[in-house]
């Protein structure tokens, strides 16, 4: 999820170009993109705001988590606090930060709450974000984030709800490329805490690096993950020891929440990975196994299925077509690609 596609639905520069006039543009410029007074706004969904850099943990040699943080005034502070914490258990959301020099958005999804070895959440008296972001080249924001030093400022608005979660989702297939990972543990986060749910995470990661430590899947191997649909011979994959990449030990830690303490692969919630390097692929046909129809719902067990693909366009399109963009917003676009040749009449798809 390039993560940052998670994209709010929100107006673009060609989308104001479209309907034209000086004065249209001069006022959505000063709203999206001015600088004033960013330092003493708080959060906010339509305003620039501004947080500090507080940490930089390495994911891989091209990855990392960045954990950026804004204080509170005291009169806004538990209004603000509680909207800002409950906010993980209800909905799919993600930021948009500004280059300020390009004067550039780009979206990203935040990773929920780190999880205490007791299960609870690390709250704090401020507001505070991670984001896993990749250094592309080019890639003018994610180079400027990377580049950016400890106690550095972001502007930064939000959150922009992309999808709500509630008890009537009873099973969650996710298909996740790269840092698309990121929606994939919201989503896992805010369904932990209904019983009935169930869900499945598939993985797939470049390099080795990105998912140190995950145990491997028995998948089809293949030159590209553009040519799984050859029914090659399955075979193990060896995986070598060593230490587990944070966002590893970030999905081992919800799969305990969910699995009563746990981190059992046939618990209610099932992780599997995929490295391109080392030839595994997600396999349409694991999709089909995690997606089959079902038997006819018993009056106890009717509640929605959805499949999500979250990742870069490339991913995105294989697997489910591409999404389109239709009066200035980015719209979900026809179901295509893998999914549409598979029999998914019980599941609705998302695309992130």
């Amino acid at each position: 999820m390039n993560p940052s596609k998670l994209r709010s639905l929100r107006p673009t520069i060609g989308a104001i170009a479209c309907f034209g006039g000086a004065a249209f543009f001069g006022t959505w410029y000063r709203r999206s993109f001015a600088d004033r007074s960013t330092a003493s706004r708080t959060f906010d969904p339509d305003y620039f705001s501004q947080f500090t850099l507080e940490s930089k943990q390495p994911v891989s040699s091209t990855s990392a988590i960045f954990t950026l943080r804004q204080h509170i005034p005291g009169k806004d502070e538990a209004d603000k606090l509680q909207a800002f914490n409950e906010r993980f258990w209800r909905t799919l959301w993600s930021v948009q930060i500004k280059q300020p020099q390009l004067q550039i958005g780009r979206d990203y999804t935040p990773l929920p709450p780190l999880l205490d070895d007791d299960g609870s959440t690390n709250h704090s008296n401020s507001i505070k974000l991670r984001l896993y972001v990749r250094a592309y080249n080019p890639g003018e924001m994610s180079s400027y984030i990377h580049r950016l030093p400890i106690a550095g400022k972001l502007d930064l608005r939000g959150p922009h709800n992309e999808l709500a979660v509630d008890g009537d989702i009873e099973e969650v297939v996710f298909l996740a490329g790269g840092t698309g990972i990121a929606p994939a543990m919201q989503m896992a986060y805010a369904l932990s805490q209904y019983p009935n749910a169930r869900m499945s995470i598939l993985w797939a990661c470049r390099q080795r690096e990105d998912c140190a430590g995950g145990e491997g899947s028995v998948v089809p191997p293949s030159k590209s993950w553009k040519d799984r649909l050859s029914g090659s011979k399955q075979i193990p994959v060896a995986i070598s020891a060593g230490p587990k990449s944070p966002i590893v030990e970030e999905l081992e830690g919800l799969q305990k929440r969910w699995n009563d303490g746990s981190d059992s692969a046939g618990g209610r919630l099932r992780i599997q990975y995929f490295v391109d390097e080392e030839g595994t692929f997600i396999n349409y046909k694991e999709v089909m196994t995690l997606a089959k129809p079902s038997a006819p719902a018993s009056p106890s067990s009717r509640g929605k299925k959805v499949l999500f693909v979250s990742g870069p366009d490339g991913f995105i399109n294989y697997w489910a077509g591409p999404k389109v963009w239709r009066d200035g917003q980015e719209q979900q676009g026809r179901l295509g690609g893998v999914l549409a040749r598979l029999n998914l009449r019980d599941w609705t798809v998302w695309k992130l």
